[in-house]
């Protein structure tokens, strides 16, 4: 029995529905970061999102034990609601921003406090080796103060980077040109389920961005 080839256009439906799944989550967690403690429904008013939709995400939040959820006491007649948190000191995030002075090194909760920092003079070596060492001072700031494995990992780099293939494409004041920081990454951090690079500016707008409940959070170092 021949099994009919699965149409193109299926994949490209599939990938924007990931897409928007992960828009919507970033909006929601933004929302509760922003306005805790928050209920469902406020963020579903808020966002203009579909009640359901917004019960699956925070469904899948509270699963992955980024949020925790509580029922609000209040002295009005009706149901007590259940309200929201960011569950902080668990979901760690690591952050390495590239400058041509210095880069910045972070540890960075869920709700964006920055925990603990270093930074490294630039220095004009090999990419590849200076991305390593700075790599390792990650590494050596989650030892040092004995973090948990770190939930995702964000680059940013000042110079023209392809996001997607995590590749800084040219860095002029770094001296850089297609330096595959994404692979670098992946192989350092094999375990983590989420890495990014991303232009200094575009992460910086990100994260101006995030102040408002619409926004998906992101930032650079500094």
């Amino acid at each position: 029995m021949i099994n009919p080839r699965r149409p193109k256009h299926d994949h490209v439906i599939s990938a924007n529905s990931r897409v928007v799944r992960n828009i919507n989550r970033a909006v929601i967690l933004n929302s509760i970061r922003e306005r805790e403690p928050i209920s469902r429904a406020t963020i579903a008013r808020l966002t203009k999102l579909n009640k359901s939709t917004v019960s699956s995400i925070v469904a899948s939040l509270l699963e992955e034990d980024l949020i925790t959820e509580e029922f609000e006491k209040i002295s009005a007649v009706g149901r007590n609601p259940i309200s929201l948190h960011l569950k902080r000191g668990l979901n760690l995030y690591g952050a390495i921003s590239f400058d041509s002075a210095a880069t910045r090194i972070a540890v960075v909760d869920v709700d964006g406090t920055l925990l603990y920092t270093d930074k490294i003079t630039t220095e004009p070596r090999p990419a590849d080796q200076f991305v390593g060492t700075c790599i390792e001072a990650l590494l050596a700031l989650r030892r040092t103060h004995r973090l948990p494995e770190f939930k995702g990992v964000g680059v940013s780099v000042a110079g023209i980077v392809d996001s997607l293939q995590g590749k800084v494409v040219f860095a002029p004041n770094l001296g850089w040109e297609n330096v595959n920081v994404g692979g670098m990454l992946a192989r350092a951090f094999p375990d983590v389920p989420v890495t990014s690079v991303e232009n200094d500016a575009k992460a910086s707008i990100s994260r101006i961005s995030s102040s408002s409940p619409s926004g998906a959070g992101s930032g650079r170092v500094s």
